[in-house]
């Protein structure tokens, strides 16, 4: 399992670079789990983490590793 993360700036970034600004313009959760792997290790290194107990240690010590909802999205690719 992976819990993978894409942080907003980065993203919109990407899709201005490379013209697709437009593309998910009805909400980012309208990304295929493809897209989103890929984006993930494309501009993110593969960001992610390889269990909840792995999340919920970083969430609760406010680490640098801890995504937060106003700056990221996440989500949970359970075969990973």
């Amino acid at each position: 399992m992976k819990i993978r993360i894409l942080s907003f700036s980065r993203l919109d970034k990407y899709l201005y670079e490379h013209g697709m600004g437009d593309k998910f313009e009805e909400g980012y959760d309208t990304m295929s789990d493809e897209e989103f792997r890929y984006l993930n290790e494309k501009i993110e290194g593969g960001w992610s983490f390889d269990s909840w107990e792995d999340f919920v240690e970083h969430f609760n010590a406010d680490s640098d590793l801890a995504p937060v909802p106003s700056e990221h999205i996440l989500r949970v690719f359970p075969n990973d």
